[in-house]
């Protein structure tokens, strides 16, 4: 039985191919769920931005780092998932 110890790819150097983007995958919830509270604590540190509890992080990234539509925008996606 060719190919039995490497479910779902036809070969085994395919397979090792596949390995490399499976690990940039694992990475990104590093950067959805941890860079922005690195960067809340960085503005915080610097006195740009004054950090009072745990659930004003978001509003602080969003007043401090974003402008213009690109805030309305982003505020409107937040209320429309809070809807629904």
């Amino acid at each position: 039985m060719r190919g039995a110890g490497v479910p779902g790819a036809r070969t085994e150097p395919d397979a090792r191919r596949r390995t490399i983007p499976a690990g940039y995958q694992r990475q990104l919830p590093l950067f959805i769920f941890v860079m922005p509270g690195v960067v809340a604590v960085s503005l915080s540190a610097n006195g740009d931005a004054a950090l009072g509890v745990f659930g004003d992080v978001l509003p602080v990234l969003v007043v401090a780092l974003l402008t213009g539509r690109f805030r309305q925008l982003v505020i409107a996606e937040l209320l429309a998932v809070l809807v629904s």
